[in-house]
């Protein structure tokens, strides 16, 4: 989306909001104002002031929705992605029309974003100029396509001109020349029929291939409408449980090709979706799929594969040492535990004797007194090492990791080392795959 008015940001961004906790919201006729405070045991690094940042944020962003249901009767669905996506960017354009104030008190810190309502006004009216003049290109742009019977394009446009339309805060723009039919309504009704006649097919459903490396013999996806190959459709790729981990748009020919798609850490017949993102089209940083859109889907437009997978190989090197003052049980020498873990849950197995293995995993964990003589309270202190080789990755390459891991108990109790080897065997195990996920 272009910005043809001055501090408006009409590209479909938005930052990211990691920790979203309510501390203060206040709003009033007078303003719109968000705050956030963390605790500090020393200076504040910066990470302490990114979390204030978007925590204040956060609350602006509340103060946003409120404001615009209470003085503008708008109504705003928080579970709706397009929604969600216009208040992100409105905030965004008010944070940086408004003031930005920090302070320290004690142990804590504080930061204020704080916006007058006239500002508010200004900014709105500005986005909604905007909004309305990127709603007509693209209308305009969806018909010049439609008469050159250029299909991909057609769609590209009135997927846009629905999207900016869903999004646009002021009064509903009319179709031009027909001032009681709205283009919202309009370019819904011709997405609707694109996507009703929007065709997707796949040579195969299998994907074959070795964790780590890509798809042997990759299937190729088709798209297309009324026989025309539809270009540049992005699609999206997910497993069965979590996030997206696959992105890729259609050639000239309206087809892609799978051949870049790693097979992930996933055992045999795990599930992998494809499905068309329409966030990708519109350079959102979030994705927005045919559903969003609040049109019907026979299938949702996705098309599901099964891996088949050759699971990896490993080899285990795994130690455990203590320094004199902690006498540690047998079961702390043992890799039991971990390799049941890394069959089960991350899909590898030992390797052969005499065959190279595909990871080679070093595990070296070091057990330390960590009691407090002037508390009298009792303590472990637990250092980890990990470092996995990947050897036939498509790219070999080794990464390690180190934690540090401090538990503390009360006043000359006896330590709990079987809880203390639950915690250990869970950082290793959650680290482990974090490595190998991320290789």
């Amino acid at each position: 989306m272009q910005a043809p008015v001055k501090g408006v940001k009409m590209h479909i961004f938005a930052r990211s909001i990691s920790i979203v906790i309510v501390i203060a919201t206040f709003l009033s006729a007078q303003s719109l104002t968000g705050t956030y405070t963390v605790q500090l045991k020393g200076p504040a690094d910066g990470e302490q002031v990114n979390n204030a940042k978007s925590g204040a944020r956060a609350e602006l962003r509340s103060s946003v929705s409120q404001w615009l249901i209470s003085t503008r009767n708008y109504q705003i669905d928080t579970f709706d992605v397009l929604s969600n996506l216009y208040i992100e960017i409105l905030t965004d354009s008010l944070i940086n029309h408004g003031k930005e104030e920090s302070s320290f008190k004690g142990k804590e810190l504080t930061i204020l974003y704080s916006v007058s309502e006239t500002e508010a006004n200004d900014v709105l009216t500005a986005y909604d100029k905007v909004s309305e003049e990127s709603i007509l290109k693209n209308w305009s742009d969806m018909a010049a396509a439609k008469q050159n019977n250029n299909m991909a394009d057609y769609l590209e446009a009135a997927v846009k001109t629905y999207v900016y339309a869903y999004g646009h805060l002021g009064n509903p723009v009319a179709v031009p020349g027909a001032d009681s039919t709205t283009i919202t309504m309009e370019s819904k009704k011709i997405v609707q029929s694109l996507f009703n006649n929007l065709k997707i097919q796949s040579s195969d459903m299998i994907l074959k291939g070795k964790i780590g490396r890509t798809i042997d013999e990759a299937p190729a996806v088709t798209v297309f409408i009324d026989s025309m190959p539809i270009h540049n459709m992005w699609f999206a790729g997910y497993l069965q449980i979590g996030n997206n981990c696959y992105y890729a748009s259609t050639d000239d020919n309206g087809q892609l090709v799978l051949k870049d798609l790693i097979t992930p850490l996933v055992s045999n017949g795990a599930m992998f979706y494809l499905t068309p993102d329409i966030g990708k089209m519109m350079s959102a940083p979030v994705s927005i799929t045919p559903k969003d859109l609040k049109i019907q889907l026979k299938d949702g437009l996705t098309q599901t594969f099964m891996f088949k997978v050759t699971q990896p190989t490993y080899t285990l090197d795994y130690k455990v040492k203590s320094d004199p003052s902690v006498n540690l049980p047998p079961e702390f020498s043992s890799s039991a535990t971990l390799k049941k873990y890394l069959k089960d849950s991350c899909y590898i197995v030992d390797a052969m004797p005499g065959i190279p293995p595909d990871f080679i995993i070093t595990v070296e964990s070091a057990v330390s007194n960590a009691a407090i003589d002037i508390t009298d309270e009792m303590g472990l202190k637990l250092n980890i090492e990990i470092s996995i080789k990947g050897l036939s990755l498509e790219t070999p390459k080794t990464e390690t990791k180190k934690i540090e891991h401090i538990k503390r108990y009360g006043k000359r109790t006896d330590i709990p080392y079987g809880l203390f080897l639950w915690d250990m065997n869970t950082l290793l195990k959650h680290s482990i795959k974090v490595i190998l996920n991320k290789l």
